[in-house]
């Protein structure tokens, strides 16, 4: 009986110690606002500001040894067209876990682009599908 206590015991002590790890990235904003600070759990390079109106991504970098930093933009492949109001059109998933599991999705239209990076490190989103279209 008390070797299968130990053992219960044993078991509920390491379960938590070989659980999967959820990484959730870190967002401020406000439910209205327009921009959206959005930091990943995997890497500090992995943080990027979001326009939520017209879709335009910036990405941290850093600049000097020192540890300056300085927002560059992101390219976005085959954009949508400019929106007319002011009004929340995109939205930046990030998993967690790896870097092409980053989306950027544009809510209205249901085009998405996923983050990619070229061989000299450059990140970029490069679209990859439209949900929806337009008669729909």
């Amino acid at each position: 009986m008390k070797k299968c206590l130990l053992i219960v015991l044993m078991l509920v002590c390491i379960t938590p110690l070989v659980a999967e790890s959820s990484e959730i990235p870190v967002s401020t904003s406000t439910e209205n606002g327009r921009f959206e600070f959005i930091q990943s759990t995997i890497g500090r390079r992995l943080s990027f500001i979001l326009d939520k109106y017209n879709g335009k991504v910036v990405q941290m970098v850093q600049v000097t040894e020192e540890g300056s930093i300085a927002f560059l933009p992101v390219l976005v492949d085959d954009p949508s067209e400019e929106p007319k109001s002011q009004k929340i059109n995109y939205q930046l998933y990030m998993s967690g876990v790896a870097l092409r599991d980053c989306f950027l999705l544009n809510i209205n239209t249901g085009e998405i682009w996923q983050l990619a990076e070229d061989e000299e490190g450059t990140l970029s989103f490069v679209r990859i599908i439209t949900i929806f279209d337009e008669e729909n």
